[in-house]
């Protein structure tokens, strides 16, 4: 899943520009613009093509891109992430933007 999301972090020793993920693979990023084009992977999100059908898409040379995600489907992968790495006390949030 390629997703635009917000970069945390100013930059530095100590504190790098990062998008807040448990894992992604970064495709693209503009620091100015506080954004990255990361890939998030299935096992991930786990989000199923029922979930996603909703969302509008459009083809990046990395594979599907999800301009935005529902805020459904964010709170699920947030639901996800809050058992799958417990104790992470907020560390990871996806925050998809536009």
């Amino acid at each position: 899943m390629i997703l635009k999301v917000k970069l945390i972090g100013k930059g530095v020793t100590g504190d790098p520009l990062r998008a807040a993920l448990p894992t992604y693979m970064l495709i693209d990023h503009d620091e100015k613009a506080g954004h990255a084009i990361v890939n998030l992977p299935d096992e991930i999100h786990e989000l199923t093509a029922e979930d996603l059908a909703h969302e509008p898409t459009a083809e990046h040379p990395h594979g599907t891109f999800y301009p935005f995600l529902c805020t459904d489907c964010v709170a699920k992968i947030h639901k996800l992430w809050d058992k799958k790495y417990e104790g992470h006390n907020g560390k990871f949030k996806l925050e998809p933007i536009k």
